[in-house]
């Protein structure tokens, strides 16, 4: 079987514990082939990844800064106002940045709505 990341672009949502759930799945966004991706999509896919990569060691200032990066590859590709999944990683950089998670955090998010 084929990786399906080397065939399509994707990029890391989270690792999300779901309503009802107890155990973590790790999701991903499927934003379209890599045969047919643009340049902006695949390099914005790549400053996510590198920045999902930051933020799950902890570096939450470097990983801010690509998460910003990333935000404007995918709204100039696709003319939105904003990415909502690059706020979404923004703000909790920001979040860890001036409350530091504890210690054995995971970064896995405990999802409460369905």
């Amino acid at each position: 079987l084929t990786d399906p990341h080397e065939e399509y672009i994707t990029r890391a949502v989270g690792n999300l514990v779901l309503k009802g759930r107890t155990t973590p799945t790790r999701t991903w966004e499927l934003l379209g082939s890599r045969k047919c991706g643009s340049p902006g999509l695949i390099l914005g896919a790549a400053k996510h990844a590198e920045a999902y990569d930051l933020y799950s060691r902890r570096c939450f200032a470097e990983a801010r800064s690509l998460f910003c990066e990333a935000r404007e590859c995918f709204v100039n590709e696709i003319g939105a106002k904003n990415d909502r999944l690059s706020e979404h990683f923004v703000h909790l950089c920001e979040q860890y940045m001036s409350s530091p998670p504890p210690d054995d955090w995971d970064g896995v998010e405990r999802l409460n709505a369905k």
